[in-house]
């Protein structure tokens, strides 16, 4: 990775910084370890880390199973209405869109497709 500076000095990449080199479990009562375990039939360790991301007993089957009708209203994004705002400015005078995303399977994939969604309908994107 470079990180030479630019002519204003700063550098073109800044060094990516260091992951813990060891795992730290979450803390997870025992009580609803078991009720996940119990409800899911699934092992200890895996009902300890759900339990870790937020699972009861009582949503192991419907985390386990999403469905289009348990996501989060989009609407209720933060930040959302004011995305909204400058893509339909930049659409309006005709400026290219930006799209930018996580170096990540789903970062990626999303990139992707609101890149071609906007290429799709004729909207600039790039810089």
């Amino acid at each position: 990775m470079s990180t030479t500076p630019t002519p204003e000095g700063t550098p073109l990449l800044a060094p990516l910084p260091r992951t813990p080199s060891r795992w730290q479990e979450r803390e997870a009562p025992a009580d609803v370890v078991a009720a996940v375990s119990r409800a899911t039939g699934l092992p200890e360790v895996l009902s300890r880390v759900m339990v870790g991301r937020g699972v009861t007993g009582e949503t192991a089957q419907a985390w386990l199973q999403p469905s289009l009708k348990s996501l989060t209203d989009p609407s209720r994004l933060a930040g959302l209405d004011a995305a909204v705002d400058v893509i339909l400015h930049s659409i309006e005078r005709g400026h290219p869109i930006g799209v930018f995303g996580d170096y990540d399977v789903d970062g990626v994939t999303s990139t992707t497709l609101l890149s071609q969604f906007f290429v799709d309908c004729g909207i600039k994107t790039g810089g």
